[in-house]
């Protein structure tokens, strides 16, 4: 037990601390942006969310559950390097295509359209960088992930600040830019030790991909899940305004979920390694599932006094539009990290098909949920949408589990 503390110390330390300066570079970015530019940060930034999963493929999920139960060094290692191999070619046919789709698609104009087009062309290194930091948590280097977390706060805070208060939003575009480069050498200087091998396998690649083609329709319809909001109310309403009030609220009402982020990331291995084998296995699936409830609640009920506070206090009422939002969103609070722990278990314990049927119910409610409520009620109408949405798959997601362990004591 101390040391599963240790480990979310460690880690969650690591997250808050990330999540903390992206906070301070997300509030200094609304005080030095206009709202509309401010929305369109917020905008291209869920876009990218969505777009690194084709990117990705989800070959790290792949990776991530295949080198924690490799059983040598080899073997890790021809993991790693296949999926490498996999990730580089899938992210860069997935910029061409992306690219042509936004010149010639029609879907965007103006500032919005330069500003996500150019973000494009860093997809490949941020899908890489995806890769490389979920091996951390697989072979259990809690270390260097905790140092990884830091840094994805620090860099950004750095690289991307200075530029922004200076140019705008330009300087905001040549700071991302930066960061992406910079994280990935990063993430590359912590698992070249692995890197035994640079042949091409078709074995491993085959075993990457046919789960990560299984677990790519979760991975899809969850990052659509998570920026379906932000993406519904720019499609439907088409005001930055209201993207820039809905996006303040997310940024108190969802960073702070780094926590149960954190504490999946810690039984990630042990659930992995001991998939299969009944009671330790189910012990550290309902260890972690009872630990993020109990986070979660907590978490809900502080953001739910404080931030409001915090708002009126940074920007009077300029956002005071986003504390009904907010409060909307700390009821979802606790059914976000059932499904983040939910994830973590499916992934660990090869079920890629359960976070299938979790991400397509989640998705299903979402859809209808936005498209009802938001042409109507704006930012209100697209946190309603979200906490259904999440309800809805974290019951899915706890039925699928119990039926599996009702099975199993037969």
């Amino acid at each position: 037990m101390l040391q599963y503390f240790l480990r979310i110390s460690a880690v969650g330390g690591g997250s808050g601390i990330q999540v903390a300066l992206l906070s301070v570079l997300s509030l200094l970015l609304a005080r030095y942006l206009s709202m509309e530019d401010f929305g369109i940060t917020r905008t291209v930034t869920a876009y990218m969310a969505v777009l690194l999963i084709f990117g990705v493929f989800c070959v790290h999920d792949a990776v991530a559950c295949h080198t924690a139960g490799a059983h040598s060094r080899e073997e890790r290692s021809h993991y790693l390097v296949n999926g490498t191999y996999l990730v580089a070619l899938i992210s860069v046919s997935a910029t061409v295509i992306m690219e042509v789709f936004i010149y010639f698609g029609g879907f965007w104009s103006g500032e919005l359209k330069r500003t996500f087009s150019l973000m494009v062309l860093f997809l490949p290194l941020a899908s890489l960088t995806v890769v490389y930091s979920s091996v951390l948590q697989a072979i259990g280097s809690y270390r260097r992930l905790t140092i990884s977390l830091v840094l994805g706060g620090a860099a950004p805070l750095l690289l991307i600040m200075p530029p922004t208060a200076w140019w705008g939003l330009s300087g905001w575009i040549l700071g991302k830019g930066m960061c992406y480069v910079s994280l990935l050498v990063v993430a590359v200087w912590f698992v070249v030790h692995l890197f035994r091998t640079k042949a091409f396998r078709e074995k491993p690649a085959v075993e990457l991909m046919a789960f990560a083609k299984v677990q790519m329709v979760s991975g899809i319809l969850s990052m659509l899940l998570q920026s379906a909001d932000v993406i519904a109310l720019e499609r439907l309403k088409g005001d930055m305004r209201e993207v820039a009030l809905y996006g303040m609220a997310a940024l108190f009402g969802k960073s702070i979920l780094f926590l149960p982020g954190a504490v999946g990331r810690v039984y990630f291995r042990d659930i992995a390694e001991s998939a299969g084998q009944g009671t330790r296995m189910w012990h550290a699936v309902s260890h972690l599932l009872l630990v993020t409830i109990g986070l979660c609640v907590f978490i809900a009920l502080a953001v739910f006094a404080c931030a409001p506070f915090a708002i009126r206090l940074l920007y009077g009422p300029k956002y005071s539009g986003s504390i009904p939002v907010l409060n909307i969103l700390c009821v979802g609070i606790v059914f976000s990290g059932i499904w983040s722990a939910l994830s973590v278990i499916n992934i660990a314990m090869k079920n890629p098909r359960g976070a299938v049927l979790i991400s397509a119910a989640g998705f299903v409610v979402c859809i209808a949920l936005l498209a009802a409520f938001v042409p109507r009620y704006g930012a209100v109408g697209a946190a309603w949408g979200m906490n259904g949405a999440y309800a809805a798959g974290s019951l899915v997601g706890l039925g699928l589990l119990y039926r599996i362990r009702r099975e199993e004591s037969r």
